[in-house]
Order: C-alpha cells, then sequence, then structure tokens
C-alpha cells in the first residue's frame, strides 16, 4: 500500500471521525449554554427551507437559495469549527456573522437536502480533502458533496454546484477538483481526499 493510499484510508478517515466528535462536542455545548437563547428571537423569522425543498423538491429554487449565503470563516481562523446541525444557525445571518459559515456547514446542508427521500438511484457522498500534508489535516481541509444520479456525477462546493466538473466516477471527478484546486495555487498543489460518510 503506497503512503498517499495510507494517508487517505487511514489518516484522513481517522481525522474525520475525530472531527466529528471534536464538531458535536462543541456544537452541544455552545447550544446548550449560549447559541440556543441568545438567537431565539432570531430563529423564530428564520425561512424554513429544508421542509419547502428537501424531498423531491426544486433543486433550481436550493440551488438558489444556497447561493444567496456567504461563505464566512468560523472563530479562531477555524480552530472552533463545528457543523451546524440545526439548519437555524446555517440560515441565521447574525449568527454567522459571529461565528461563521464555512464548508463544512455548507457541505451539511447540501448532503442533508440530497439525500431527503432520494431516489434508488441517487449516491451522496460528503468528501472530506486536504493537501497532501499531514499538517494540513487540521488546518487546510475542505468539505465538499458528490452526487451520483445514474452514471453522472457532480460536485457540491461551498454555496454552488460546480457545473464544469463531471464524471461517472468519484475518482475520476475528484482528479478534475484536485487539478482546478492546484491551478489555483495557494499550497493546493496536491490533493488527498476520502469519502467520510455516504448514503448508501
Amino acid at each position: 500500500m503506497s503512503i498517499n493510499t495510507f494517508f487517505s484510508r487511514f489518516v484522513l478517515k481517522t481525522a474525520y471521525y475525530l472531527r466529528c466528535v471534536y464538531s458535536f462536542l462543541i456544537y452541544w455545548f455552545l447550544y446548550t449554554f449560549f447559541l440556543k437563547s441568545e438567537y431565539i428571537d432570531e430563529f423564530q423569522v428564520l425561512p424554513k427551507f429544508r421542509e419547502d425543498y428537501s424531498g423531491g423538491g426544486d433543486l433550481d429554487k436550493f440551488k438558489q437559495f444556497m447561493g444567496s449565503f456567504e461563505w464566512k470563516q468560523e472563530k479562531a481562523k477555524g480552530a472552533l469549527d463545528f457543523t451546524y446541525l440545526n439548519y437555524k444557525f446555517f440560515v441565521c445571518e447574525k449568527f454567522a456573522d459571529k461565528w461563521g459559515r464555512d464548508c463544512d456547514d455548507f457541505a451539511h446542508q447540501w448532503y442533508t437536502f440530497f439525500c431527503k427521500n432520494a431516489p434508488a438511484n441517487r449516491k451522496v457522498m460528503k468528501v472530506l480533502l486536504t493537501t497532501w500534508s499531514w499538517k494540513n489535516v487540521v488546518t487546510n481541509s475542505h468539505f465538499i458533496v458528490l452526487v451520483k444520479e445514474g452514471n453522472s456525477i457532480f460536485v457540491c462546493d461551498n454555496n454552488r454546484i460546480r457545473t464544469g466538473i463531471t464524471g461517472s466516477s468519484p475518482e475520476f471527478v475528484m482528479k478534475q477538483y484536485a487539478e482546478l484546486r492546484a491551478r489555483r495555487g495557494k499550497g493546493y498543489e496536491s490533493t488527498a481526499w476520502v469519502v467520510a460518510t455516504s448514503n448508501k
């Protein structure tokens, strides 16, 4: 087994599970003692987009809706990075201004939307990727969602669906995505990735 394969299969997978525990503990602590009470008034008037768009809902409307939200870095430059399990945190601008709204939060919303009442031929994959570096697992990782319908796969990346990246296998699509990252520079010349979770 190559070092790259080992890194993707074991190091990234282990990092993902550890992050799930870390994220849940932070979310639970903040939600229990701070977030729910502090933002309760804002939550009363938020749109219920899960009920409006999920499960056979209008994808075009959902794409437009997701596109209306900006990426915002989470607290301490991502050190307090936790996934907003309650969608109200995701859509609340007052909350996002203070606590951020980044890739894992977008990925969770895409993943939930496409998993909701998914047809038999739809496979939804949440993917964790990083630059091929041990330290970057913590400091420079990213979440996207791959959606496979029949023989076609497309990428949900932050607040949009990347129309220029498609293929018939996760490996082929991720190769294109890695090439896109490499062209952007900023330390993205190499990409290691793993399917963090899947609906099938």
